[in-house]
């Protein structure tokens, strides 16, 4: 048996234009040479050219859905409901489907005259159903996205007004990019596999794997030159892990500074104590071996773990320090680890557990 022929989807763009090019005098047989379609494709789709070109629809979309059964009513609703829409973007207010399918009869029932023929012709009421939701996504090019929390709730006046007055004060104080350092927590899911894979064409599935939830926080800082990269504050749920005591595993060798408690979080005590073992000494050891002026500035948002009183409890031994908050619900704008540092040390981590646990692929790569 032969394979069978696969059928071609045309857009309503691809259409519309057919149209055009007809009512310009292009003939139908030269039409069929350039779009490459048959006759009674290019037939049908002028016998409903009225139809098409009418077509309010988001582009690429290639289906032209009944519309002999709506009425006027529908179509004001549709797009009053879509005018609604984009003021709710706008605002950024969370709209789900239920929340438009209510909004969408409501508008329905204010726009029902009493007596009016356009009213007459819809004797059932409007039902927003879930067919009806779904073309009219299809109809205006809605779609669902996720919402992310920190830059959704950015204060951008005042993440511009810090900007400024940060810059003079760098100006006046006289740092360089060497002198000024920024330290930020992130979460590590350390053992988790990413959940997206490419298969070949033959398969439509690949199976699974349940995701591994063990978390741990790191503090990662560094300089504004990048020169200089603290050794990384780790905090995990368990002081001596079982693989650790298996390999008499020395923690203070480690490339991090290792601490502990059962929620895996940066408490001030933990805070405190690495800034004034690791982040202070190699800030100073730094400065001298760079021969720069013995100051620098450590900026910092303003999360429960990093105490206010930070520049008195480094006044003793590390007196050059100081230090710099970042205004609230700033932090996704102003952070400077906010700006891909932090996702590009994860990207390496995934590359780097990747070859760990793959290595028969970086063999086959070398």
């Amino acid at each position: 048996m032969g394979s069978k022929k696969s059928r071609k989807v045309i857009s309503l763009e691809m259409k519309q234009e057919i149209i055009r090019r007809s009512e310009c005098g292009v003939k139908q047989c030269d039409l069929v040479k350039e779009f490459g379609l048959n006759k009674t494709t290019i037939f049908t789709i002028l016998t409903n050219k009225d139809a098409i070109k009418s077509a309010k629809v988001a582009k690429g979309v290639s289906k032209l859905f009944n519309e002999k059964h709506r009425s006027s009513i529908h179509e004001e609703m549709e797009r009053l409901l879509a005018i609604w829409i984009k003021d709710r973007q706008v605002k950024g207010d969370v709209t789900t489907q239920d929340i438009i399918c209510h909004k969408a009869k409501i508008i329905y029932e204010d726009l029902k005259i009493p007596g009016s023929s356009s009213n007459q012709d819809n004797k059932e009421d409007f039902k927003a159903s879930r067919g009806w939701f779904f073309r009219f996504k299809k109809r205006y090019g809605i779609h669902s996205v996720n919402m992310h929390g920190e830059a959704g709730s950015a204060d951008k006046k005042e993440a511009e007004k810090f900007s400024i007055n940060f810059q003079k004060f760098i100006m006046d104080e006289g740092y360089c990019p060497q002198q000024v350092f920024n330290a930020d927590e992130t979460g590590l899911f350390w053992k988790r596999m990413p959940s997206r894979t490419f298969i070949t064409k033959e398969e439509k599935k690949l199976p699974g794997h349940k995701a591994m939830k063990d978390r741990l926080t790191l503090m990662i800082s560094s300089n504004a030159s990048g020169d200089l990269k603290i050794k990384p504050l780790l905090v995990y749920h368990s002081e001596n892990p079982r693989i650790f005591k298996k390999n008499n595993v020395i923690k203070s060798k480690l490339p991090i500074h290792w601490k502990s408690n059962q929620k895996a979080w940066v408490t001030q005590v933990i805070f405190n104590e690495w800034i004034l073992e690791t982040f202070a000494p190699a800030v100073k050891k730094f400065l001298l071996e760079k021969e720069l002026p013995l100051k620098a500035l450590l900026i910092l948002d303003n999360a429960p773990s990093h105490p206010k009183d930070l520049e008195e409890i480094l006044q003793e031994n590390y007196p050059f320090i100081k230090v710099q908050y970042l205004p609230p619900n700033t932090t996704s704008i102003l952070q400077p680890m906010d700006q891909q540092v932090i996702a590009n040390f994860k990207k390496l981590y995934t590359r780097a557990l990747f070859n760990k646990s793959f290595p028969s692929l970086v063999r086959a790569e070398a």
